[in-house]
């Protein structure tokens, strides 16, 4: 059975699952001459940039209905497996090798929730045709900016790239880059950011107290990150 535009014969209903992963497929196939390869697990697909790692996630609904509903989802995410080995020299990090990344429509500075309903095969050619589309106008650009090392730190350092986040900017420095870089981007977060001075400095004093290695990260907000990396990696007193 095609699931790409076969309509107007009679035939078996088409199933949720099978619609989606045919649509996933296409979707990939569309983007091989870009250098990404599909993988039906996940689904996503996939390109090596040199060190770095560019991922396109697919995503549905567990309220897909036959014949009216399937829903479809993009997620970008840009990961290092040098990222990887560097954190995990540290045990008391988050074990991942993400630097950046999310749902698609976030990758712009006015977010928004984007997602497609590729249910009806009269229109499900030209659908996958406008997910493609919007793939590249918002994913790719988004990936490329981190080839750029130098840019993209100078970047980091003065302004918030959408879809990242202060600990994953921290790390994506300290490893690519140095201390230096990794303290002037905290800085300037904090510049662009002063209502969360003060809850920065409540959780260095606290954390000060504390035996990092062993308690390891409890907390995601920007300021205690702020801090534990801080203080974990020496990186000095912050000009805030």
């Amino acid at each position: 059975m095609s699931f790409l535009g076969n309509f107007g014969k009679e035939s078996e209903p088409e199933k949720p699952r099978e619609v989606y992963i045919a649509v996933c497929e296409e979707i990939s196939n569309s983007l091989s001459g870009d250098g990404f390869k599909f993988a039906k697990s996940g689904p996503r697909c996939r390109k090596r940039a040199g060190e770095l790692v560019y991922t396109i996630y697919f995503g549905t609904s567990r309220y897909n209905m036959t014949g009216t509903r399937v829903a479809l989802t993009v997620s970008g995410i840009v990961s290092s497996p040098k990222l990887g080995k560097w954190r995990s020299k540290e045990p008391c990090l988050n074990q991942t090798d993400s630097i950046a990344g999310g749902q698609i429509g976030n990758m712009k500075l006015n977010h928004e929730w984007i997602e497609w309903n590729v249910a009806d095969p009269a229109t499900r050619r030209a659908r996958i045709q406008g997910i493609s589309m919007r793939i590249r106008e918002l994913a790719l650009p988004y990936f490329s900016q981190f080839e750029n090392t130098e840019e993209m730190f100078q970047r980091l350092i003065s302004q918030d790239i959408p879809c990242t986040f202060l600990v994953n900017v921290i790390h994506f420095l300290l490893c690519f880059g140095s201390k230096d870089l990794a303290r002037r981007a905290i800085e300037g977060y904090f510049a662009r950011h002063p209502d969360q001075i003060p809850a920065y400095q409540s959780e260095l004093a606290k954390l000060k107290s504390e035996d990092l290695r062993e308690i390891g990260v409890t907390n995601s907000s920007a300021a205690y990150q702020a801090a534990f990396n801080i203080l974990l990696f020496e990186l000095g007193d912050l000009r805030v």
